[in-house]
């Protein structure tokens, strides 16, 4: 009886456990020409924009062209960016995403070493409060082009081991 009673509580503990877990479903995927791949925790949806991005001291720059492949699970987004501006050094297009992703969650100041962790606040939904933000990346310049490894959420709830295993999991093409 005893042993019934332990299995049924290990049991309900389990179910108690994954019914708070976020659910990932884990997938390769590459982009059509081989500039990188990933593992996303779910199917990634592709959206391809046109932007002006704000440069410390110098004009914006104009019609830079960036395709995100991004999944969500519960609050956490994990994304590939791919940025272009032809007529704009890569660096210089690296650097502008920075200070416009930086813009975009609260931060002052850049972090001290590439891939280090961010915290800043966000908006979950477009008419929502302001909440606290960690964000996650890696970046790479790749023939003429900048790709970055993304991963952002609440602080509240942000899954550290998912988000290593999709940073780690993506692979650029060597420059």
């Amino acid at each position: 009886m005893k042993s019934s009673i332990m299995r049924a509580l290990i049991a309900f503990v389990a179910l108690c456990l994954t019914a708070c877990t976020p659910a990932f479903n884990w997938r390769e995927v590459q982009h059509p020409d081989g500039l990188w791949s990933a593992t996303f925790p779910d199917k990634p949806l592709q959206v391809t924009r046109t932007l002006s991005l704000p440069q410390a001291e110098a004009e914006p720059i104009q019609g830079v062209t960036v395709t995100l492949w991004s999944a969500r699970v519960g609050e956490q987004t994990f994304t590939i960016s791919l940025s272009e501006a032809p007529e704009i050094e890569p660096e210089v297009l690296r650097n502008a995403l920075a200070r416009a992703r930086r813009l975009n969650i609260g931060l002052t100041q850049a972090p001290k070493a590439p891939g280090e962790e961010q915290i800043g606040t966000m908006r979950l939904d477009p008419s929502g409060p302001q909440v606290p933000a960690r964000l996650q990346m890696k970046s790479q310049v790749v023939a003429g082009q900048v790709l970055e490894a993304i991963v952002a959420g609440p602080v509240d709830g942000f899954d550290v081991q998912a988000a290593e295993t999709f940073l780690q999991s993506a692979v650029f093409l060597k420059p």
